[in-house]
């Protein structure tokens, strides 16, 4: 019994641990359930916060607050129906998630409803202020008018006041950027200076290095500073990383960045972009950025802090942005310049000698030769249309503007109170400022490109135009204490950042503008130069500030050459007109001016008149067009009838005209075959044009391709290419003739195929191949492929009369194949020029020559060139062969017809001369006897005839035979003797 109790005990104990655990099992499960419901829950908030979103109002005014009371009502119902009989620490973490997500709620709502308002009270306010800003990029009316014009709509819109006053904010950046964007509009390097406080930087930079280190690469601090620009190590690797300069020594030794920093182009660079960066910094307050540069940014903002006062830094950095902006000034000239700029000052001003006398005499030289630089059409037309004043006339200028404008502020943006004015003496120095006419007017009215040349060219004079108010006002440099930018208070209101992408914006829309229009000059004048170089003015290329050095050159090179092929090809179309104009095809020299040559007459002739002008050229030149060549192969590939049949009779003109050219021309293999066939058609078959250019379109047709396959695979037409033999091939050339056995020689009735076994089966092959294309082009017409066989086969086989084998023995490539008959339709011109070729080696007594074509002449023909052939000479002492091969040239005999011609006409002009003066000579004679007063009419008549046979017996003796006898007229007495 006692154990049975402890059992029982036992069992007791552990139904207890039971319990507990599954009283922790259910807290368990409890909260997991709650952790899901909340999961849910919370997921379900996100989606109902995006369909409210969806659902609110345009404005989305109250949107957060009605969305908020919302989520907290259904929030504190899922509390109480899902957190009831949790222990405090699982509420508390509940109660905190669904807190934490109402917080993010809320600034989701207040975000979305911030934007939404924000779109709402813009759209409200943009349509008015986008007009605005439309006339301020348009100038319509003056800066401060449309600004207040802008202040007026977005009081007068339908918005709180503390968005109202949020806009008006705004607005001043907003008003500035449009402002700016019209001044970058007309000038965008003079805007893009202001709007980085950069202008002028280059002269700067220059005198920056000389104080630095005077020029030496290799100079180094006491400090450690380095190179032209002494920058420091540590602050090279600043600004290595500002450049993603991969390659300078960042985790290298102090020593191997001061050497890094040595290389001149690094100094520059690096030393460059601190310096503007500080530019940027400070507004382009030249002197604060030198004063960073030298000293450091605490002291440069302690300097602008105490009013500029110098005392606050050290006398070091003070000094050294005064060396640096002295040396940039502009400044080298002679009292002899000067004297000189002002002449030439007042040849360019209508008013009397104090507007130019007045001024400074380094802004005068600056001014005269940024004039004198300007390309002739602008410099012709620039003056001076205000220079100097006196004191007394800026006060009369000042008087008149506070009547006009009402205000000293609006006065003071126009006219500078007396003393004031840079057009004025002040400060023991004479007057830096004058306003710039063009054509006696103010430059405000002067076209817009000799505006943009004066804007683009003054800073490489020591000049700038400060008034973005003033296109025409232009100072000396060193002016309004060098600070360059931004010279409109107004730009002031654009947030630096904001300047800093607008900068980055213009600068790459005017380097894409500065690209166009290069690229538009460069294109302009190529075309002159390509169609009228004989316009073309080599110093308007020079003086084009458009164009780069490089663009200048090539130009300038393309001119050169284009006169020189002007000159070449009016020489040659004066040849071509006299007859004498032959193309070598293979010379490229000689192409290039025929190219050109026929380019220019084609383009002057009507377009009903240019096939007859190519037909000419071709004719007379004896070569194909490059113009013309492409016009064949287009034709030759094309689908349209038209065009193949137009292609097709105008290459079988040209072929007779200029034979050699038209087997040689690129890509001519098409046309060449096409033609084949297109006289194969027309002239054995009878078809016309037109008909023939469908077959040979047809003949390109893949599924008809297809379909001539076939049947060249189909037995009979095997057996029909099996069938060819010698005999086949004799036959072509001598209708019902037989070839001998092999071996055989050959009778006068005879035609042999080939030399020998070896060399019959080969031209045997040949014919086949022949004929197995000729089934293929004529879709298996064997009539009509016969005959194109035939006729291609001849073109490159057949007998010679040349060879040592006889004129009865067919050959591949025969020297009649290869070369075109003379204009007496034989080919004697051949061995005439082979015998005389043969006795400029020396060779002597020749009686016969044989040629032999070889490997050679296969090569020749194959690249389109004249073909060469081996020689053997028949002397009297035997058949030698000779070392030299042998190429005819088959224009000297036409140009020997050509000669001879001329010299017949020549011939029959001097007969014709001779004649005529006969004639008149023997008229005289007649004249003179009729005219004799002595004698009856019969005796005149028979005095007549006896001169005109004397003049006939003079003529052929040479010379008078007898002298005339004086007249009895001309007798002292009368008749009788002694």
């Amino acid at each position: 019994m006692a154990g049975f109790g402890q059992d029982l005990v036992q069992s007791a104990f552990n139904l207890k641990d039971l319990a507990d655990k599954e009283v922790q099992e259910l807290s368990n499960k409890r909260g997991n359930d709650v952790s899901t419901a909340l999961t849910n829950f919370l997921n379900s908030e996100e989606e109902g916060f995006l369909k409210a979103r969806d659902g609110s109002t345009e404005s989305g005014i109250g949107f957060t607050r009605q969305y908020i009371e919302g989520y907290q009502k259904r929030a504190d119902d899922f509390a109480k129906a899902n957190f009831a009989g949790l222990n405090d620490d699982d509420q508390t973490k509940y109660n905190n998630t669904l807190l934490g997500r109402g917080n993010s709620l809320y600034e989701k709502a207040y975000d979305y409803e911030t934007k939404a308002k924000t779109l709402y009270y813009d759209r409200n306010t943009n349509s008015s202020l986008d007009n605005v800003r439309k006339q301020i990029r348009n100038s319509a009316a003056p800066f401060d008018q449309l600004k207040v014009q802008g202040l007026e709509a977005i009081n007068s819109a339908d918005m709180p006041e503390t968005w109202k006053a949020i806009r008006r904010q705004e607005w001043e950046a907003d008003a500035a950027e449009s402002k700016w964007r019209w001044k970058f509009q007309n000038a965008p390097q003079q805007a893009l200076d202001e709007i980085r406080g950069t202008g002028g930087t280059d002269a700067v930079l220059a005198s920056m290095q000389e104080v630095e280190s005077s020029g030496d690469p290799n100079a180094e601090s006491s400090k450690g500073a380095s190179g032209l620009m002494q920058v420091m190590p540590e602050t090279g690797a600043e600004i290595a990383g500002e450049l993603r300069d991969g390659a300078f020594p960042t985790s290298g030794t102090v020593e191997e960045q001061k050497a890094y920093l040595k290389n001149p182009d690094v100094s520059k660079k690096y030393g460059e972009h601190f310096y503007k960066k500080m530019l940027t910094r400070y507004s382009g307050d030249k002197e604060a950025a030198l004063i960073a540069y030298n000293g450091g940014q605490t002291r440069a903002d302690a300097w602008i802090a105490a009013g500029r006062d110098d005392s606050v830094i050290p006398k070091e950095s003070a000094d050294y942005y005064k060396k640096v902006l002295g040396k940039a000034k502009v400044s080298t000239f002679t009292s002899q310049d000067a004297s000189q700029a002002k002449v030439f000052l007042q040849s360019r001003t209508d008013k009397d000698a104090t507007h130019i006398d007045g001024l400074d005499d380094g802004f005068s030289v600056k001014l005269a030769r940024m004039f004198q630089s300007a390309p002739p059409e602008i410099q012709a037309g620039l003056g001076i249309y205000s220079g100097a004043r006196s004191n007394e006339r800026q006060a009369e200028l000042w008087k008149e503007a506070l009547a006009k404008y009402g205000s000293i502020d609006e006065a003071r943006r126009n006219v500078a109170p007396p003393g004031h004015s840079n057009h004025n003496a002040k400060d023991g120095q004479k007057a830096r400022a004058a306003d710039v006419a063009f054509n006696g007017q103010s430059l405000k009215n002067a076209p817009a490109n000799v505006v943009k040349w004066v804007h683009e060219n003054a800073p490489q004079y020591g000049l700038k135009f400060p008034l973005a108010n003033e296109n025409w006002h232009i100072e000396d440099a060193s002016t309004r204490g060098g600070k360059a930018a931004p010279v409109d208070p107004d730009l002031d209101a654009i947030p630096y950042d904001r300047r800093e992408q607008l900068a980055n914006w213009g600068e790459t829309e005017y380097s894409q503008q500065r690209t166009l229009e290069r690229t538009r000059v460069k294109d302009s004048y190529n075309l002159l130069i390509a169609s009228k170089p004989e316009e073309v003015d080599a110093n308007v290329i020079l003086r084009d500030n458009t164009i780069d050095d490089g663009d200048k050159a090539a130009l300038i090179n393309s001119l050169r050459t284009a006169m020189k092929d002007t000159g070449e090809v009016n020489g040659f179309i004066r040849s071509l007109a006299g007859g004498g104009a032959n193309v070598n095809p293979f010379d490229p020299d000689e192409t290039k001016v025929a190219d050109k040559a026929y380019e220019k007459m084609v383009a002057g002739a009507p377009d009903d008149q240019q096939a007859v002008v190519a037909s000419g050229f071709v004719a007379g030149t004896k070569y194909i067009p490059k113009q013309v060549q492409a016009d064949l192969r287009r034709g030759a590939a094309s689908t349209d009838v038209a065009s193949m049949g137009q292609a097709m009779t105008a290459a079988n003109v040209l072929q007779k005209n200029a034979p050699i050219a038209f087997g040689a021309f690129p890509g001519g293999e098409a046309v060449r075959k096409n033609l084949d066939l297109f006289r194969t058609y027309t002239n054995d078959l009878g078809f016309t044009p037109e008909e023939a250019a469908r077959r040979l379109i047809d003949g390109n047709d893949p599924d008809k391709v297809r379909a001539r396959d076939a049947l060249l695979d189909s037995k009979p037409i095997k057996k029909l290419i099996d069938g060819i033999d010698a005999d086949t091939v004799a036959s072509e050339f001598s209708k019902g003739w037989s070839s001998p056995s092999v071996g055989g020689l050959a009778t006068p009735e005879q035609i042999k195929v080939g030399v020998n076994s070896e060399a019959e089966a080969v031209l045997v092959e040949d014919y086949r191949e022949a004929f197995r294309e000729a089934l293929v082009d004529t879709n298996g017409n064997e009539a009509a492929a016969k005959e194109v066989a035939k006729k291609r086969f001849a073109k490159r086989h057949g007998p010679s009369q040349f060879t040592v084998f006889g004129s009865n023995v067919i050959i591949r490539n025969p020297p009649e194949a290869s070369y075109p008959a003379a204009a007496d339709g034989t080919h004697d011109y051949i061995r005439e020029q082979a015998i005389e070729d043969m006795k400029g080696l020396g060779l002597q007594n020749v009686e016969n020559i044989y040629l032999q074509p070889d490997g050679e002449t296969e090569k020749d023909i194959r690249a389109g060139r004249p073909p060469r052939y081996r020689v053997f000479v028949e002397t009297d002492e035997g058949l030698q062969l000779s070392p030299r091969y042998f190429q005819a040239d088959p224009a000297a005999p036409e140009a020997k017809a050509k000669e001879e011609a001329a010299k017949q006409i020549k011939d029959a002009e001097t007969r014709m001369i001779e004649q005529r003066t006969q004639d008149v000579n023997e008229q005289q004679a007649v004249d003179r006897a009729l005219a004799d007063p002595v004698g009856t009419d019969w005796m005149k008549a028979r005095a007549a005839e006896t001169a005109v046979e004397k003049q006939r017996m003079d003529k052929a003796f040479g010379g008078p035979i007898m002298k005339e006898s004086p007249s009895t007229n001309d007798k002292a007495g009368g008749g009788g003797g002694y």
